[in-house]
């Protein structure tokens, strides 16, 4: 809906959070051995290699007076931009079929330094945001040369020598998305989000963003829609639960279940939210809605990005970080939840369904949090085969083949005692 971005020299920090955990995967991940590649590949790796040797860390510390970018840094993607650009036409025509080898250790190199180029980056986003987590800038030229080349359309084309950052509202999705790549300051992101306009107090869930109305309507489609509805200012369900997950991601379970049990579908009042509590919508009408007979109704079904977002949540809260895993060869997987203690019954017990076939059956009779201080975890496992055997495990991991056939769904029901 912010489809008026890209003509407006614009910049959007989801892609650099999503950049930096993909440059955490690779340097987590790579492999010793070297690579292949073909030679245009290669040589565009060259350059943008040189280009951050020769533009090291760290990035200028702060904008200058005026708000434009460092010389630095305008020099560094002026030049990173210039090698993208030549690099796409190259490969535009078919490729010259030669292979040049890159060693492994090249590459970690490599892989390490733009890791850190993005973070220095990130932070200097934060930094022009007095510390909050940005989704979108627009940039104005401040400087530039007029060349003597022009466009199709006869125009003169200039070369730019300098931006002034424009700030636009906040909006979900860059919270959303830093949390998701790993943050060292989750708590303070999320008490920024719950102090700034994209909470809305309430219905006690979180906005899109914050209001936009004083963006013009260049910006976008968002523009032309009432506050509060479709893509504006509503609760969009999808990114509203992409946030939550990325606060269980961080391990800031209190903070989720305080904001689950007013945020979530199946803790709304189904008068207010005017359909089945068991059914996601892809909107809800917030509060910045001038209608308030809508605030809290959720608008057309939707069973798509929520609903993944929702799996992962429970997962997460039912099972731990990781399902499956491999250790020095072996098969494991640990029965790790993350549950408040108001979330079992007055009997101490709180059941769930695994992988659609085991129902797993979590006795906690004391009722306290399976995590944080004072928490309980599973000591003892009672395990049910679909052949009518019990089978008893210590500890809360099953390891080589009980954890295959737990994968292979040999057992109809586990009954695990936390203390």
């Amino acid at each position: 809906a912010m489809n008026g971005l890209p003509a407006m020299f614009a910049g959007s920090m989801p892609e650099t959070f999503e950049l930096k955990r993909l440059l955490k995967f690779l340097v987590a991940n790579i492999s010793e051995k070297d690579l292949s590649l073909p030679a245009e590949v290669t040589e565009f790796f060259g350059e943008v290699t040189a280009l951050l040797k020769k533009h090291p860390l760290p990035l200028d510390a702060a904008l200058e007076k005026n708000g434009n970018f460092g010389t630095e840094d305008h020099e560094y993607w002026d030049a990173v931009a210039t090698a993208r650009e030549k690099y796409r036409r190259k490969i535009y025509k078919p490729l010259s079929g030669e292979m040049s080898v890159l060693s492994s250790g090249d590459a970690l190199t490599f892989l390490t330094a733009a890791l850190e180029k993005v973070n220095a980056g990130i932070e200097k986003a934060k930094a022009i945001f007095g510390g909050e987590i940005p989704t979108y800038f627009t940039y104005e030229v401040t400087d530039y040369d007029v060349l003597d080349t022009c466009d199709e359309s006869g125009r003169k084309n200039v070369r730019a020598k300098g931006f002034k950052v424009l700030n636009v509202p906040l909006f979900l999705e860059g919270p959303a998305r830093y949390l998701a790549s790993g943050a060292t300051d989750a708590k303070k992101v999320h008490a920024d989000v719950m102090a700034s306009g994209l909470y809305d107090k309430k219905l006690k869930m979180f906005k899109t963003s914050e209001s936009i109305e004083k963006l013009s309507h260049s910006y976008g489609r968002v523009r032309a829609f009432t506050p509060g509805w479709l893509e504006r200012e509503s609760i969009f369900l999808h990114m509203e639960y992409k946030y939550l997950y990325a606060l269980l991601k961080n391990g800031l379970y209190d903070e989720f279940y305080e904001a689950a049990k007013t945020a979530m579908i199946p803790f709304m009042d189904p008068a207010v939210y005017g359909r089945s509590t068991l059914e996601n919508s892809s909107f809800i009408a917030s509060s910045a809605n001038p209608d308030e007979r809508v605030h809290g109704r959720g608008f057309v079904a939707r069973l798509s990005g929520s609903t993944t977002e929702l799996l992962g949540m429970w997962i997460r809260m039912f099972m731990g970080e990781k399902v499956f895993r491999f250790e020095d060869g072996t098969l494991k997987t640990t029965f790790a939840p993350a549950l408040p203690g108001d979330f079992f019954t007055e009997d101490g017990v709180a059941s769930w369904t695994f992988m659609g076939q085991t129902r797993v059956v979590y006795h906690n009779p004391e009722r306290r949090n399976t995590y944080g201080k004072d928490s309980v975890k599973v000591v003892s496992m009672k395990l049910l085969t679909t052949g009518g055997e019990t089978v008893l495990c210590d500890g809360d991991t099953l390891s080589g083949e009980m954890a295959q056939r737990l994968r292979e769904g040999s057992f109809v029901r586990i009954d695990a005692e936390l203390r």
